[in-house]
């Protein structure tokens, strides 16, 4: 099933490689996250040296829009997932390592603008990740956004990171 006209525009923004540009990145913030994440020392320094890196898509599975991730930042000896999140608002869950067991549930939010919502939540419930993806026009060039919302117990952390597309 292909993706109406209508639709196929809003979808073509995703499309691409977007590399990390880090100039919205408060890295104190993320390893703070990652810590309570359970992400060890070790992987959390290298993941400062990593400029992340994924491929976005818009597809259609079973007749559901939905949003491809591709990590194309990890190393290849440690694979590099591939995830497919239904844009219908329905939660699916998946094994993410190195953070474990996830739940999420993605939608496209209506209004004004190119925004998905991205919930995410360890399935344990010791974390929860409320995310604002948005494809935006800055000086006649379209940046990814993606701002988080980070919880664990009364923790409230706030994240921006902000890629360009590469390819």
């Amino acid at each position: 099933m292909a993706i109406e006209k209508l639709e196929a525009d809003w979808a073509n923004q995703w499309r691409g490689t977007w590399t990390s540009t880090k100039e919205c990145e408060d890295w104190a913030v993320i390893e703070k996250v990652l810590t309570y994440q359970g992400i060890s020392w070790m992987i959390r320094k290298v993941g400062l040296a990593i400029t992340p890196q994924d491929g976005l898509d818009i597809v259609v599975e079973n007749g559901v829009p939905a949003l491809q991730v591709a990590r194309l930042s990890l190393p290849k000896v440690l694979g590099q997932p591939v995830y497919r999140f239904p844009l219908n608002g329905s939660e699916i869950q998946y094994d993410d390592a190195p953070f474990g067991k996830l739940k999420a549930s993605l939608k496209r939010v209506d209004g004004p603008g190119n925004v998905i919502h991205h919930d995410v939540a360890a399935v344990d419930g010791s974390w929860t990740a409320a995310h604002d993806w948005s494809i935006e026009e800055e000086n006649g060039e379209h940046f990814h956004h993606r701002r988080t919302v980070f919880k664990t117990g009364k923790e409230v952390l706030n994240i921006h990171q902000k890629y360009k597309k590469t390819v």
